[in-house]
């Protein structure tokens, strides 16, 4: 590099973090530490006592798997591979194969969903929710060449609420209910219901809607058609073209 101040050493910065679900936020360092194998990783260090707390891969190790969802039967959806301590090699519902990439996450406390054989019929809400994400995100790019819900490639944060009836958008994040039901009929990660909130992150970055009387209802009716788009794009024309969330149990 012609710098006689240059170095390798990696460069320590202080965050906050949790050593666990259930602990308070703590100091730790985070170090990113890249190897000449193209190889990465990134390490949280406690400050205090400078153990190891987690470390998760830097480079992308993108697989596909298929696994049940809550309407569809198996689908197909791309995770993560990550090393998490105390548990080792296991699989997230991240994304990451494209630049702008899908992270599914629990709504109460922002932690991932770990499978460790990367089958997820143990979550398949979770794992409706990313599947259908992902294809709202491939529709806006294949049929009208948006690159991300910004059309900067942008990723998105799905998040999973629990005994909440409802779903919402906003700056990159979708929120979807998830029923307390054990059969899960009831949530609302159908594919045209997903893909309605993508659509309002969409309308939120071109025409910037005011949420409020005709733009309103401009904005619902607009996610209302993408989100009847996308689905009949994944699954042909249907003779219920115009119901939202039809494969929910209740039908509106």
């Amino acid at each position: 590099m012609h710098d006689s101040k240059a170095t390798y050493y990696p460069e320590a910065r202080l965050v906050w973090q949790k050593k666990a679900e259930i602990e308070p936020y703590v100091l730790f360092y985070q170090v990113d530490i890249v190897t000449n194998l193209i190889e990465g990783k990134l390490f949280f260090i406690s400050s205090t006592t400078g153990e190891l707390i987690n470390s998760y891969s830097l480079s992308t190790k993108c697989t596909a798997t298929s696994s049940a969802t809550n309407f569809y039967g198996n689908r197909s959806f791309f995770t993560k591979q990550v090393n998490v301590p105390g548990i080792g090699n296991t699989y997230s519902l991240w994304n990451d194969c494209n630049i702008a990439f899908i992270h599914t996450l629990r709504f109460n406390d922002s932690t991932d969903y770990y499978s460790v054989n990367n089958t997820w019929s143990q979550n398949s809400s979770p794992a409706t929710s990313h599947w259908a994400a992902q294809q709202a995100a491939s529709y806006f790019l294949n049929v009208h060449q948006r690159l991300s819900w910004n059309n900067l490639n942008a990723g998105c944060y799905v998040y999973q609420r629990l005994g909440w009836d409802n779903a919402s958008a906003l700056s990159g994040n979708i929120i979807i209910g998830e029923a307390n039901s054990i059969s899960y009929r009831d949530d609302n990660n159908t594919l045209d219901i997903v893909a309605h909130e993508y659509a309002h992150l969409v309308t939120e970055t071109s025409a910037g809607l005011v949420y409020k009387k005709e733009q309103g209802a401009l904005n619902e009716s607009f996610s209302d058609i993408f989100g009847v788009a996308c689905y009949e794009f994944n699954f042909g024309i249907t003779n219920t073209i115009w119901l939202n969330g039809y494969d929910r149990t209740d039908v509106t």
